[in-house]
């Protein structure tokens, strides 16, 4: 027999030697030392170091020496584990009885490259780890296994350091399991070297009550979720084959994910809020009805960018929303060239900041939206600012060269809404794709900047003569809409409606506020093609107010073909309406409505 053969089959009877000799062996009291070798204690032998200690009755349990068991299997209705600062080497096993508290204080729990499963074959089992207490060497933490209803908890400055996080595990049996948490509070910390699953060999569902609901709760400070993951490939996966799954970072808490997050399935949350800081390479939205919510907390995402865009794998990336929210969110996305919403026509995705939050792009350009559809970037609330002057921030179409490329985008009917007191800030605004809108209502957006000559281009070709876009449009809403543009050139068309694209006043009964001229530009004004229009809703402004409004002012004039353009379109404005077009000026006009006084003698 070679050496070779030797040593395998060697290695296979240790194997076989040690699971066929390891016993059970139970500890006959309810509390005491589990140190302890007497053998009257445990029923005739102690454990040795590859037996099973169970401890089935409830009490409090001490250890006064460090131990060694194979397992420590714990099948109690609810006891206390005092390690005191000793050791304990097994691996763990809380398990068979539903509604069980068990709680483990101090001390060290050397899993011994073995499993942990808190949580194990029974519903309701909340098991905790706290006052110091270390977790080390574990191979595979189960947070929940073959169970639901579970909460396994890291707390009281307790530290777990683990190789693999499994939420839930179906098992060899595949059974489901839903509604279980793993939580760290406390200053608690847990510390993945391989990778995160939410769910984990899972049965198909057959019926509501067996969907996800897996929740990873980390908050407060000095808490801590660090996932080093070293494959770039392993994302931790929020929702693996169920949905409606969380993961939830707050009160300052700190989260790490050194790959990524990936939101699979459908209907998970990813929440980063009130002052936690969530730290993470990626974040990839692959199905639908998934949300990631920043709310007054602070979001670092290294790559969002060509081949790692939010939304991806095409059509089954739909209807999720990227959220940020408050004057406190500090949010970085680390976007370059890509585009921000994907590259495989996912559709109906939304992007929205609010209440205050401020991001600035991470890069020279952003790409939105150029190969999704029916999609939302929403900037609003007072105070809510996207963007920097610096940066350009291109709608639909897409800026390739590649006629092959180009012929793969499907750029539709996606929305960018400036609303309520926000400002969006550019370098340029192009408008490309299919029937994309930009809508700013009671909101400014600013354009341009001292380096530049582009501004606002809605229906924009870029020169290649690949984009066709067609029937974009610009609408302003409100009291109080403003679009402004600044040209390095004045000369310059760096205000443009071209290839059937659409600007539409949508006036309310008020009118504009005080000084209010919703379109402004130092540059030219140009629609010039015949099948780029100007709509006017002005219907409750002329019935209950009337009056002369200011719409357009461009320094740079109103070419000839434009006046003559808008002029066709005035045919449609209501009657008794007015549309006036100067060198450099767009009015409308229509009769005062007057007031009336009752009085009664």
């Amino acid at each position: 027999m070679n050496t070779k053969l030797r040593l395998c089959v060697g290695g296979l009877l240790a194997f076989f030697a040690s699971t066929l000799l390891a016993a059970d062996r139970t500890y006959q009291n309810a509390g005491g030392d589990l140190a302890s070798t007497d053998s009257a204690d445990w029923g005739g032998t102690s454990p040795g170091s590859s037996d099973n200690a169970i401890v089935n009755q409830a009490g409090t349990y001490t250890l006064s020496s460090d131990v060694t068991f194979g397992r420590l299997r714990v099948r109690t209705t609810g006891s206390t584990f005092n390690l005191s600062g000793h050791n304990q080497t097994a691996a763990l096993f809380v398990e068979n009885v539903a509604n069980a508290h068990n709680v483990f204080r101090g001390g060290m729990l050397d899993i011994n490259n073995g499993e942990i499963r808190p949580a194990y074959n029974a519903s309701g089992i909340n098991t905790t780890f706290t006052d110091g207490c270390v977790i080390t060497n574990a191979k595979t933490f189960y947070a929940a296994r073959e169970c639901s209803n579970a909460k396994t908890e890291i707390a009281g400055g307790s530290k777990a350091y683990i190789g693999t996080l499994r939420l839930l595990e179906g098992g060899s049996d595949k059974k489901y399991g839903n509604n279980n948490t793993l939580e760290i509070y406390d200053g608690g910390q847990l510390y993945v070297t391989n990778r995160i699953y939410s769910d984990a060999n899972m049965p198909a569902v057959t019926e509501e009550t067996q969907r996800g609901g897996q929740c990873l709760i980390v908050r407060g400070a000095g808490s801590v979720l660090s996932d080093n993951t070293p494959i770039s490939s392993y994302l931790a996966s929020l929702g693996n084959s169920r949905d409606s799954n969380t993961f939830r970072f707050s009160d300052n808490a700190f989260a790490y994910f050194r790959t990524g997050v990936q939101l699979n399935a459908g209907k998970n949350s990813l929440f980063v809020e009130n002052g936690a800081t969530c730290n993470v390479t990626r974040i990839n939205f692959q199905c639908s009805g998934n949300i990631v919510s920043v709310s007054n907390a602070v979001l670092v995402c290294n790559r969002v960018q060509a081949g790692n865009p939010l939304f991806v794998y095409g059509a089954a990336a739909s209807n999720n929303l990227f959220r940020v929210f408050g004057s406190d969110a500090s949010v970085t996305l680390g976007v370059n060239t890509g585009d921000f919403f994907g590259e495989s026509n996912s559709g109906y995705n939304t992007v929205s900041f609010e209440g205050g939050a401020v991001w600035g792009f991470d890069g020279n350009r952003t790409n939105m939206m150029a190969r999704t559809h029916h999609s939302t970037f929403r900037v609003t609330g007072e105070g809510t600012t996207v963007g920097t002057t610096g940066r350009q921030f291109y709608i639909g179409g897409d800026i390739t060269t590649d006629p092959a490329l180009v012929a793969t985008i499907n750029s539709v009917s996606n929305r960018l809404e400036v609303l309520d007191g926000a400002t969006l800030a550019t370098r340029r605004l192009p408008v490309m794709g299919v029937a994309n809108t930009v809508c700013v209502s009671n909101a400014t957006v600013n354009i341009g900047g001292n380096a530049d000559v582009v501004g606002l281009r809605v229906g924009y070709n870029v020169p290649n003569g690949y984009s066709n876009s067609t029937n974009c449009v610009l609408v302003l809403q409100g009291t109080t809409p403003k679009v402004e543009i600044h040209s390095a050139v004045a000369d310059n068309g760096a205000c443009w409606f071209s290839n059937g694209a659409t600007l539409r006043f949508e006036i309310p009964k008020e009118g504009y506020a005080d000084g209010y001229v919703p379109l402004t530009t130092n540059s030219k004004f140009l629609m010039d093609d015949e099948a780029s229009k100007l709509e006017i809703d002005c219907a409750e402004f002329v019935a209950k107010t009337g009056g002369k409004l200011h719409l357009i002012h461009a320094e740079g004039g109103i070419t000839a073909a434009s006046k003559t353009r808008l002029a066709a379109c005035a045919s449609t404005l209501p009657e008794r309406c007015t549309l006036i077009v100067e060198d450099t000026d767009v009015y409308l006009k229509s009769p005062r409505v007057a007031g009336f006084v009752i009085s009664f003698r």
